[in-house]
Parts: structure tokens; sequence; C-alpha cells
């Protein structure tokens, strides 16, 4: 008949199947650490790989941003320049137009005028000094010409009676000169405005770092644990049942 399990035969079973758990802890403890440090290198690889697929596109963003947009800015400035002298050109000119078409309907409305001759006589002959030489009117230069205007004169003839009479006076002319305007309009600078460059694009976004198969392996090791710990228990269990039973069948 066996004798039923001592004191001691139980506290030296709980202490086995408590120091096997213990070990069974240090291992899952043990599997998570392996895991965290599995998955970290994971997570750096793709950190790696992402960091390789975007550096085309971080390396077309500095070109455009320290290249591509300081020359379109210096060419924007240079084309904004050129229309600003090309605009101040055209202003200039339609002022010239504007200050030729004056003179010219002046002239158009006032085509003669008075020259400032001395007149004498020689003999018979009304002469007029004009630039150092002396001319009757029939002699005048081609571009001048006598302006006859009639003026009364009031004397007394020789009984003392008020006379009227008319008297010529002589005016030299000179036909203005029509003035001409041979200036050609400016022309615009033929450049069009700078097209700004175009933005890079940036790549299709990458897939999220997956941690699903990480967190699986955690529910298995979890799960593992649980059900190897709770087998423990119930095999303990038994075997603690079966030796009472024994002892109680003695009895």
């Amino acid at each position: 008949m066996a004798a039923a399990p001592t004191i001691y035969q139980k506290k030296l079973a709980q202490r086995r199947a408590t120091a096997d758990i213990d070990r069974l802890a240090k291992i899952y403890q043990k599997d998570l650490l392996d895991l965290a440090d599995t998955q970290q290198d994971a997570f750096t690889k793709y950190l790696e790989e992402d960091k390789k697929r975007m550096a085309p596109y971080e390396a077309a963003m500095r070109q455009y941003a320290d290249v591509s947009v300081p020359a379109y800015q210096a060419a924007m400035q240079q084309f904004v320049a050129q229309s600003e002298r090309d605009d101040a050109a055209q202003a200039a000119y339609r002022n010239k137009v504007a200050q030729f078409q004056a003179t010219l309907d002046e002239v158009r409305a006032n085509p003669t005028e008075k020259v400032d001759a001395r007149q004498s006589r020689e003999g018979r002959d009304l002469l007029f000094e004009i630039d150092g030489r002396k001319y009757t009117e029939a002699m005048l230069p081609a571009n001048y010409s006598i302006k006859d205007t009639p003026r009364q004169v009031t004397s007394k003839d020789k009984f003392g009676r008020p006379v009227t009479s008319t008297v010529i006076d002589k005016t030299v002319m000179r036909n203005r000169e029509v003035p001409q305007f041979a200036e050609q309009a400016p022309q615009r600078s033929s450049a069009s405005a700078p097209s700004p460059p175009p933005v890079p694009t940036p790549p299709p976004r990458g897939a999220s770092f997956d941690n699903q198969p990480f967190a699986k392996r955690r529910d298995e090791l979890s799960e593992t644990l649980t059900r190897e710990v709770d087998e423990r228990k119930a095999a303990k269990k038994n075997v603690v049942m079966r030796r009472l039973g024994r002892g109680i069948m003695g009895a």
C-alpha cells in the first residue's frame, strides 16, 4: 500500500512546478526580447529602403530649391527689367511723336514767320537786307516773300486841309520749315516671360511598416506560455490527485 505524500514531498513538488514555470517565463521573456530585436532590425531596414526610395525625389527638390528657383527668379527679374525699359522707350517715343505733332500743327497753322529785315532805298528801289545781303522784292530768295499791310495815313495838303491816303507797309516773311520726323518706333524685346520650373513630383507613397507578423508572433508566444503553464499545473494537479487517491485507498 503506497503511503500518502508527505508535506515535504508536496512542497518539493510545488517547488519543482514553480521552478519549471519560472523557466518557461524566462524563455518567454527571452523570446520577447529576441522578437523586439528582430522587429527593430526589420524597421531599420524598412527606413533605409524608404530613404533610398525617397533619395531621388529629395535630390530633385534640392536642385529645384537651390538651382531652378533662383535661376527662374533671376530670369524673371531680367524680363521685368527689360519690359520696364521697353515701356520707358515706348513712352519716350510717344512723347516725341506728340511734341512733333504739336509743332507740325503749329507750323501748318502759321506757315510763315516775320523776318527782321532792314529796309532802305537806292534810287527808286526798295531794298530788304537779309543775312547781310540786300534784295529787291523781285529778287528775294525762294523761301521769302513780302507781306503787304495797308495802313491809312492822314496828312494836310498845301491849304492845310486833312488828306487821308493809304500807305502799304511791307514786311519780309519767311516760309517756316515743315518739321520732319524720321525716328523709328522702338521695338519691344521678343523675349517672353520665363516659365516657372516644374516642381518635382514625389514618388508614390510607400507601404507602411507591417507590424502584424510581430504582433502575431507575440500573441503566439503568450498563448504558448499560457498553454504550457496550464498544462504543467494540470499535470501536477493530476499527480497530486493520484497520490491522494492511492493514499486514501490504502488506508
